[in-house]
This record gives C-alpha cells, structure tokens and sequence, in this order.
C-alpha cells in the first residue's frame, strides 16, 4: 500500500509526503482577488489546474480543459458521491462519509482511502493520509488529483453558498431601506424598535461601567484578582459582549507592538454557526482587517473622593498607585472584502478597548470587546461570541507570540506585512494562525 501524508492544514496550499518525508505532491492556490487556480505538481510538472469561478469551474488536465462538473458528475440525483472515469474507462467512485473512500465502478474493489485530519490531531500531532491499494499504484496521480478537486470543489462551493446568503441578505436589507424611504411619511406606521446597546461607544469611560470611587474606597482594598472577578461577574449576563483581564507586563508588550505595527490582518474560521442566518457555513475562511488605536491615558483616580465628589472622612487602607496609567487602546475588527470597499466608512464587526484606569492602582487593564448588532434589529449579532473570542486570539498569536512553536514566524509575519508587503503570504497566515481547518 502506498500511503501519502497531507503535511498542511489547507487543501488550497499543501504538500502530499511519502514515507520518507520526500515531497511527491504539492498544491498551490496563491491568494488573489477575483476567481482563483489551483494548481497540482509533481517533481516540478503540473498534473493539473483548477480555475475557481462565480459561474463554474473548470479543471485542465492532460492538455484538456473541462467543467468539473462534467469531468466529476454526481452519482445519482440525490447521491453525494461523484464518479471520475479515467481515459481507459475505468470508474472511480468517491464516497465521502467519516472518511473518503474510492472504490472501482467496475468491480466495487478498494481503490484508496482517504482518512480525514480529525480535531484530536491538535494534541496528537497525526496528520491526514491518502493510503493507496497496491492495485491502484499505477493511477496515483489521478487519485491525488481527483482528491484534491474534489475536497476543494466542495469546499469552494460552501464558500460561494456563504457568499451568496450574504448578497442576498444585504439585498433585502436595501430594498427594505428603500421601501421605508419611498412610503408617504404621513401615512407611515413607527418604525420597529432597533436592537441598539446604551454601550456602544468603543470608548465608553469606565466610570460609566463600574463606580470607581466606591471600587477604590472599598476596605480593605480589591485586589487583582477581586477586581479580575467583579469584572468577569458584570459581563457574564450580557449579549454581545465579552471581557477579560490584562496583566500590565502583558499590556506593556501588546502596546509596544500596536504602536509599531497598528494594522494587520487576521482569519476567521467560518465552521461554526453563523450570527446571521442561523445555518451552518463550514470550511469558510474570512479575513478580517484589524486597526489599532491609542488614546488619552487616563489619571489615576482619587481613592480619597467618594461618588459625589466629596472628600471622604472615614479613614481606610488603600492601595498606592504605582506610577501613571499607559494609554487607552482600541481595536477594530472588520471584514477585508468590506474595509477594500468601503475604507473609513467599513463597520467594524467587533470592538475593543482596553481600559487602563486601574493599571497603576491594581496593575492589570480590563478589556471589554463588543459586536456590531445586525441591522436586521431582530436580536442577532454579525459574529457570535465564540467568533469573537477566536479573532482575539488569533490577533494574540501574533502581538503577543511568546516563545513557543512558531512565535518567531509569527514575529516575522507581521512585520514583513508593513516592512514587505509584496512578500507576505497568505498561506502562512492561515498556517501560523492554527486556526484548525477541517479537512
């Protein structure tokens, strides 16, 4: 049996090893705007290409150039499996179910298995293989092929499937927008109550959230940790929101690099369900535009003045500020697609703050990240919590990469996305990320 390991998490970009680790397959998609190529090598020969298209795609493979709809067809009408007939007639059948098995039309002999990267490799390290029947040796680069195109078709097509749910929901946004602008005004009912946060600002003052001077005058005095778990309590109930605390050491390294790397760019998984529509979008991978801002550093608040400004009598234990607070940041996450659009005027679908009041009475930041509702008002989110938390971590894997596997590249990523932008790769990001894409 011949046995090849799928080295790379994506099926766009990875490579096809043998037993002795020696590259015998690679798979290149380089990133660009518009419809994309796949393209299928071995030993430096392309086996073949697969242009990616709105309206179709087409696969070119021994000098000929067909639909793969045509060159991969359906089983049956209502069958998942899809049938690739090699140039001597043969057919190969693809099953897809836990694992993709290919079996001979012919004779229903195994052909080759393919057994899919499952999520329990992120601690075992085990990769994908495509393991290959000793009677099949000879067709291995037609099974290598038609596995990638057909694991990428489909993948291909549940992005379009997002895609278009997007359009179509941005269209009924419009037209419903246009039908309220058009109706008589005297004869218009009210409009429904919008979904709106009294929070939204990204730079709501903290003392709007949490009574500073009765925090500060509170004996004895909250420490770190209290104030870690006050905070954490505030937050627990809330909608479109998420919090967490910030040690100041760790606040110091994330703002020395926002400071020299304020933009960058982040991807998002879209396997999990979808804030808007409620269906799920797997395989999907959304870039987000992410932009950093510093603001006004704030004053260390007065322990010794209660909350309406008075000074306090009793006497109480409380903690000395250490030095002054660093400044405010903020960080706007918004889809790529949107911010190439729309610049400045692109909503962003999550933002953050990192409150530094406290820093220098308790020496932690307190972060409160909020998501954009949907326009629709009806209670929904353009992100759902768990997207949320996965774009903050993301963005630290890159600003705070430590000294763990992959930290100098991750480093070295983004400074190339400012210093070399022309060498910066996408597939790295996507690799560096650690994001887990299925395959």
């Amino acid at each position: 049996m011949t046995t090849l390991t799928v080295s790379r998490s994506s099926p766009r970009n990875t490579t096809l090893t043998d037993l002795y680790g020696n590259v015998a397959y690679e798979v290149s998609t380089p990133f660009r705007l518009g419809p994309s190529t796949t393209t299928i090598t071995r030993n430096g020969q392309v086996l073949a290409t697969v242009r990616w298209g709105m309206l179709g795609d087409d696969l070119t493979m021994s000098g000929k150039t067909a639909s793969v709809s045509d060159i991969f067809p359906s089983a049956g009408k209502l069958s998942t499996s899809r049938i690739f007939t090699t140039a001597n007639g043969e057919g190969l059948k693809w099953k897809d179910k836990s694992k993709l098995y290919c079996v001979s039309t012919n004779d229903g002999s195994s052909i080759a298995t393919y057994n899919h990267k499952k999520l329990s490799s992120a601690f075992t390290g085990k990769k994908a293989t495509l393991d290959i029947s000793p009677n099949a040796a000879h067709l291995t680069d037609i099974l290598v092929g038609a596995k990638d195109v057909d694991e990428l078709r489909e993948r291909v097509r549940r992005e379009l499937e997002v895609e278009k749910a997007r359009q179509r929901v941005e269209k009924v946004s419009l037209e419903a927008g246009q039908s309220v602008n058009n109706a008589p005004q005297e004869k218009s009912p009210p409009p429904p109550a919008v979904k709106a946060r009294k929070d939204s600002s990204p730079i709501k003052p903290l003392d709007t959230i949490l009574n500073l001077p009765k925090l500060l005058s509170s004996s004895p005095p909250l420490t770190s940790a209290q104030l870690g778990a006050l905070w954490t309590a505030y937050h627990a109930q809330k909608e479109g929101v998420l919090c967490a605390i910030v040690p100041s050491d760790m606040y110091g390294q994330l703002l020395e690099t926002a400071r020299q790397y304020s933009q960058f760019v982040i991807p998002l998984p879209r396997g999990s369900k979808s804030a808007e529509d409620g269906k799920e979008a797997e395989g999907g991978t959304e870039i987000f535009f992410i932009e950093w801002a510093l603001h006004h550093s704030p004053t260390v608040p007065n322990s010794k003045v209660g909350e309406l400004g008075i000074p306090t009598s009793k006497p109480a234990k409380q903690l000395e500020p250490i030095g002054t607070n660093p400044p405010i940041m903020t960080l706007l996450f918004t889809p790529l697609q949107e911010y190439k659009h729309r610049q400045s005027f692109a909503a962003p679908h999550l933002a953050l703050t990192f409150y530094t009041d406290l820093a220098a009475t308790h020496d932690v930041a307190l972060l409160r990240g909020e998501i954009t509702p949907a326009q629709s008002g009806d209670g929904r989110w353009l992100l759902g919590q768990e997207e949320a938390q996965a774009l903050v971590v993301a963005m630290q894997k890159f600003y705070l990469p430590g000294t763990g596997e992959g930290a100098k590249e991750r480093e070295e990523l983004l400074k190339c996305f400012h210093e070399r932008p022309e060498n910066f790769k996408w597939e790295r990001l996507l690799e560096l990320s650690d994001i887990g894409i299925k395959l």
